[in-house]
């Protein structure tokens, strides 16, 4: 079973309660991967209470749980079109992307084992 690292996680159902609640929040588009022919992959960020909590599905696959990522297009502007009405979307150079301006990271080790090592050793005495 592979390793993957804890984080706190959000519904969309809990995601919904806490902008009803008018509680102080921050959202962001995370750029975690380069998919297929370098098309971007990103997740949802809800930061509360000084925490990033990771959207995640509703419902729970037979991998567990994992958290929600979207593809540039058409999965990420459908949804924010759906669940963000009203704020603006900005795309940068680097492939962030600012919304109600807070701008995303770029996080391309967001869900590797920390003690994966992907570099490769050349052999050479240090």
């Amino acid at each position: 079973m592979p390793h993957r690292k804890n984080f706190p996680l959000i519904t969309q159902g809990e995601a919904r309660d806490l902008v009803e609640s008018g509680k102080d929040y921050e959202f962001r588009y995370d750029l975690v991967e380069l998919g297929q022919n370098g098309r971007p992959q990103y997740i949802c960020i809800y930061r509360y209470d000084g925490k990033d909590n990771v959207l995640i599905s509703e419902r729970a696959t037979s991998q567990g749980v994992v958290p929600r990522r979207l593809s540039l297009f058409p999965g990420l502007f459908n949804f924010h079109t759906r669940f963000r009405q009203g704020t603006d979307i900005t795309l940068h150079n680097d492939l962030t992307i600012t919304t109600d301006g807070v701008r995303g990271h770029i996080n391309l080790d967001f869900d590797k084992d920390p003690d994966q090592d992907d570099s490769k050793d050349d052999g050479k005495a240090k």
